[in-house]
């Protein structure tokens, strides 16, 4: 795909966005959420779900967009990532330094004072790398109630007649899901994210939060503060950490505050700043 001749390009890619052509005057600016995961850090895993007769042919057709990916990532001019975890990404697979602008949060009007009840929550979308299972299995060893908020594959290999612990609501629009952040006694976390936009949500709304401590998490999350980390991704781990969190009292004012350095105006007004300063580095 060509692109007319602009001044800017400004893509926000987590595959191949990158690699369209721009016009030679343009500048092109990537906000990146992740390289490609299928193809770079979870390119065996991707594998495993092809069926059989393919999967011989995924390693070479990987390899060539590997290298087509990193191609179109030298033609970028200015790598913006989502979240340090996601820079060192760049730098690892493009060999490319990216500034960090964290993605823009929709916060409550202000802090979530009201008791807490007891349940666990868990709000996404359900593939295997987020660890519902972890979630579930935790959850069942320590006999809480977790409520499942979302859909996706591992949603439905919940069994009914073993994990009667696990209500699950399915997808559920925003002031549903910000009700059940607002009475959580946590959120569960327990996949590596890039960023991770829910556990900002859950601290906006006073709800602590059990997070794997890699990833956007370390970033986000403030251990003891605004909830604890978890170092493996084992059922003993997270239930450990469930009951870490449960004996730690948790200001959510201080935990309100803490989100605001991922609002709306601040993402707008670092990007605005970015996006200024290439173009006069043009001009």
């Amino acid at each position: 795909m060509h692109l007319p001749p602009v001044d800017l390009v400004l893509c926000s890619d987590a595959a191949l966005a990158k690699a369209m052509t721009a016009a030679p005057r343009s500048r092109v600016v990537c906000y990146c959420h992740s390289p490609a995961r299928y193809i770079w850090d979870l390119a065996d895993e991707y594998a495993r779900t092809l069926p059989a007769p393919l999967r011989p042919l995924w390693g070479p057709l990987c390899r060539r967009l590997q290298q087509a990916d990193r191609r179109a990532a030298q033609r970028v001019d200015l790598f913006i990532a989502n979240s340090q975890h996601v820079a060192a990404r760049i730098r690892r697979h493009y060999g490319r330094d990216a500034v960090v602008i964290h993605p823009p949060v929709e916060l409550p009007p202000g802090p979530a004072t009201g008791p807490r009840e007891d349940f666990l929550l868990a709000v996404g979308y359900h593939v295997p790398y987020k660890r519902l299972d972890l979630a579930v299995a935790a959850s069942r060893r320590l006999r809480r109630r977790l409520v499942v908020i979302g859909d996706g594959p591992d949603v439905r290999r919940i069994d009914p007649a073993r994990d009667r612990h696990v209500e699950r609501l399915g997808w559920q629009p925003a002031e549903v899901i910000q009700s059940y952040l607002k009475r959580a006694a946590a959120l569960l976390f327990p996949g590596e994210e890039d960023f991770g936009i829910v556990p900002v949500e859950a601290i906006a709304h006073g709800c602590p939060v059990v997070a794997y401590g890699v990833g956007g998490a370390t970033e986000t999350v403030v251990p003891d503060r605004t909830g604890v980390w978890f170092a493996a991704q084992t059922t003993d781990a997270l239930a450990d950490a469930i009951e870490r969190c449960a004996q730690r009292a948790f200001d959510p004012r201080f935990m309100y505050a803490h989100a605001q350095q991922f609002s709306r105006a601040r993402f707008l007004r670092e990007l605005r700043a970015r996006l200024m300063n290439v173009l006069s580095q043009e001009a």
